[in-house]
């Protein structure tokens, strides 16, 4: 390991003014800024994949070390001033600019076994001599032929792939998809399973990379960059149920919940599960993303069931909204990346027009006071889920609102957020936060 990218311990950071915290932060984003190679977006944030079995990129572009060792070196920058989601955006892009940058590369996690790069659980599954393979999960190479033969592994001998599919045609004895972070269970197909793994583990790389100051605490943060010890495979993935059909997922959680025939996924906090059903009739991108993000915020550590039962309950509600503006693009030289928050996709245009056109909007202060019930209860949802969405894009889009609008969060989660609290955190009134959000949409609609 070149120590050049060893950093000094993550404590120091608590004796550095804030003042100067700032600065340095700022130092490292206008650097950052220098060494980018896709423009600032207008509105929205580009959001890059680290290579890896689950993110599918097949780049051409050429490795280029000297831009991965710069990026690693202001991730460790951003570690010591304990900036978690900069460093590990900073991360992945230098093993986006050289797959090979180890330094990075430990920090995110990732181990080396027989000269590639694996992920933990993918590591595990390499020691028993299994691969990822983006149509059937976990297999051993050596039977990637009877795969795409139409054979199937089932107790130990070989079947059909029809035979396979009715055995596994009830939901309770579904295909079982295991990877890093999540456990997917589905009776439609491997196949449809398998993908759906994937996507959910790009989804948690973005997740990560956005809000890994909610979910990476400083303990962890310091192992990451300094020590590159990080948490291994979670002992409980998150459990995500696919189901075959909308008439099938209806029938199934139907007694958990009574208007379930309205939704197309839903996300129960108790029972810690995510519900979908395959579609060819909706597209069910945007509420998957909705759901999985509540999912993620709720399983994290140190969050409490039930965030926002008394009040601030739009914080919950806007940034998992947010996320239905989530699209995956791929570049010409086979770079995956993903933009969030831009205003064509999702609620955004939504937002700004029901408050610039129709003059809709509940006052920020009045907002923060409702909790889950009262929130749920109003007639007006539709234009509200836009006008907290577009909320949620504004405070992540501002450098200065984004840090607290996070903490804002992690009091949330943690039951101790009051109406006053973001007020409090950005030191502005809920007026002037407000006008601020009119001024965001208003620079939009130029």
């Amino acid at each position: 390991m070149n120590r050049f990218f060893a950093t000094t311990c993550l404590l120091l950071a608590a004796a550095i003014p804030p003042l100067a915290i700032g600065q340095g932060v700022e130092e490292i984003r206008a650097e950052w800024q220098k060494l980018r190679s896709y423009p600032t977006l207008e509105c929205g944030q580009y959001v890059l994949l680290a290579p890896d079995d689950y993110s599918y990129t097949e780049s051409t572009r050429p490795a280029d070390p000297e831009l991965a060792a710069k990026l690693s070196e202001l991730a460790h920058r951003a570690a010591d001033l304990g900036e978690a989601a900069l460093a590990i955006r900073l991360a992945t892009e230098a093993v986006v600019a050289d797959p090979d940058c180890e330094p990075a590369r430990l920090a995110l996690g990732y181990e080396k076994h027989d000269g590639r790069w694996l992920t933990s659980y993918g590591a595990r599954m390499a020691g028993r001599g299994l691969e990822w393979n983006s149509s059937y999960g976990w297999i051993d190479p050596e039977d990637l032929p009877r795969y795409e033969a139409g054979e199937r592994p089932y107790r130990r001998r070989w079947v059909s792939k029809e035979i396979d599919a009715e055995k596994h045609s009830n939901i309770a004895q579904g295909w079982q998809i295991r990877t890093d972070h999540f456990n997917v269970t589905t009776n439609h197909s491997l196949e449809a399973g398998v993908a759906l793994a994937g996507k959910l583990e790009q989804l948690h790389q973005v997740w990560l990379s956005l809000f890994a100051d909610f979910a990476i605490d400083d303990g962890e943060l310091r192992n990451r960059f300094e020590k590159h010890r990080v948490p291994g495979v979670r002992s409980r993935p998150y459990q995500v149920v696919y189901h075959r059909t909308q008439d099938e997922y209806n029938q199934e959680l139907v007694a958990r919940q009574p208007r379930i025939a309205e939704t197309i996924g839903i996300y129960f906090d108790f029972q810690r599960e995510a519900h979908f059903f395959f579609s060819e009739e909706y597209a069910t991108d945007p509420t998957l993303y909705h759901e999985s993000v509540h999912q993620l915020f709720q399983e994290s550590d140190g969050a409490r069931r039930d965030p926002g039962l008394k009040d601030n309950f739009w914080a919950v509600e806007g940034v998992a909204t947010m996320f239905e503006s989530l699209r995956q693009r791929r570049s010409d030289d086979g770079v995956v990346y993903f933009t969030i928050g831009t205003p064509e996709a999702g609620r955004l245009a939504s937002a700004r027009r029901r408050l610039l056109e129709e003059g809709y909007r509940v006052p920020l202060g009045d907002l923060v006071t409702l909790g889950k019930r009262d929130l749920q209860g109003r007639s007006d949802l539709v234009p509200l889920y836009s006008q907290m969405a577009g909320l949620a894009t504004f405070c992540m889009q501002s450098p200065d609102h984004r840090p607290h609008f996070v903490e804002y969060l992690q009091q949330i989660y943690a039951h101790r957020a009051e109406p006053a609290t973001l007020s409090t955190l950005m030191g502005r009134t809920y007026a002037d936060l407000d006008g601020q959000y009119r001024e965001f949409l208003l620079q939009l609609a130029e």
